[in-house]
């Protein structure tokens, strides 16, 4: 299954924080440390928490 996100006003880190949470398989735990380690800023973990939290959500039914 194959969703399409768009963004809007959002940063390249957002963006690329997003994506990655996008791709995390379903019912496979993700904390923010293997977020920040996957797209590359290991030390960005409390931004990598304050970005997963603004991701809009979007729930198809």
């Amino acid at each position: 299954m194959t969703f399409r996100i768009t963004f809007n006003q959002t940063s390249d880190f957002q963006q690329a924080v997003w994506s990655t949470l996008s791709r995390i398989p379903y019912a496979k735990t993700y904390s923010y440390k293997d977020l920040a380690l996957e797209i590359g800023k290991e030390k960005a973990v409390r931004v990598v928490g304050s970005a997963s939290g603004l991701r809009r959500k979007e729930w198809l039914l």
